[in-house]
């Protein structure tokens, strides 16, 4: 017993060692950080802020470079795998691709948007609308070169190859399915069974081969993508909204909390890092204020990202130490 327990401290400080335990906050605005992501090595964020628009930040300067208005409808942000370019859409609004570094407008689209994602060279876009219209724009000349049609989604998710989407449809309220479908052909892979609870968050795990999905059940919980079976639930005991794997797939970030439209109630959040192949927790931070919508890491680690319903940003950096930790 006693050696077990020392194990499992010198395992929590070990893991404690990957990111700073306290986070870098920024003050955005009053409205809920809808969506975040980071450059691949870490040094840019996009955030989307319901009364503050898509704004761009220097994490190393912790100052915002850019900051464009929005009509308060604008759902996802992405950007490039090269760094160069984000692209930010929503339900009814258009979809614009910008420069990162300048904030130059590069092209726009009349088109809405419940998911966009970057393909691996940044040569084309995957979008999803919420008429469950998918297309593949290139961005070289903004032609869309492909156009596959699902059933209306309100929650999706792009595969990292950009050949599936999960989804939860309008249709699949009741029954709370979890569907995948293959891009090029519009053909529903698998279905996953629900249970009765709302889901509000899909992401690929790196590999493709899973995807977790979090809900108002209290629950985050992984998937496998070939046969549609769980692998593990991990219990959070309050509304999941955000969830994301690490690029390495062994850890996952969760954003959970509790929401309120009462001044007397305050909503609480609770940000997660766990280790995937177990469930356990590598550490926690609380909010104190904000559920937490949006979570993200940068394609090399090094950043962890979480957006609050308050309008703040947590950004965890990884230690400069000689190991990397």
């Amino acid at each position: 017993m006693h050696r077990a327990l020392i194990f499992i401290m010198f395992f929590s400080v070990l893991m404690n060692k990957v990111y700073a335990q306290m986070p870098i906050v920024l003050k955005v605005g009053k409205g809920a950080i809808q969506d975040v992501a980071a450059t691949s090595d870490g040094s840019f964020v996009v955030s989307f802020c319901g009364d503050r628009g898509v704004r761009v930040w220097d994490v190393n300067r912790q100052k915002e470079i850019h900051q464009f208005p929005s009509d308060g409808k604008t759902r996802c942000v992405d950007i490039s795998p090269d760094g160069t370019h984000f692209i930010a859409g929503g339900d009814r609004a258009n979809v614009v691709l910008r420069d990162v570094s300048t904030g130059k407008e590069v092209r726009q689209w009349s088109q809405a948007a419940v998911a966009l994602s970057f393909s691996s060279d940044s040569k084309n876009v995957c979008l999803v609308d919420s008429s469950g219209n998918v297309k593949i724009i290139r961005l070289s000349d903004g032609a869309t070169t492909q156009n596959a049609k699902i059933p209306s989604p309100f929650v999706a998710a792009i595969s990292h190859d950009g050949q599936r989407i999960a989804s939860i449809g309008y249709g699949d309220v009741e029954q709370k399915v979890v569907r995948i479908w293959d891009i090029a052909s519009g053909a529903e892979v698998v279905a996953m069974p629900g249970k009765a609870h709302q889901i509000k968050s899909i992401a690929w795990a790196p590999s493709d081969r899973q995807i977790m999905t979090g809900g108002s059940n209290g629950n985050a919980v992984i998937w496998d993508v070939a046969t549609g079976t769980v692998d593990r639930t991990i219990a959070l005991n309050h509304e999941v909204f955000s969830v994301q794997f690490s690029p390495d797939a062994k850890s996952a970030l969760i954003g959970i909390g509790t929401t309120s439209i009462f001044k007397q109630r305050k909503s609480t959040g609770v940000i997660h890092l766990v280790e995937v192949s177990s469930g356990k927790s590598i550490f926690e931070y609380r909010t104190k204020t904000d559920a937490v919508f949006s979570v993200a890491f940068s394609e090399n680690g090094e950043l962890m990202i979480a957006g609050g319903q308050g309008g703040k940003i947590y950004l965890w950096k990884k230690h400069d130490t000689k190991d990397g930790r």
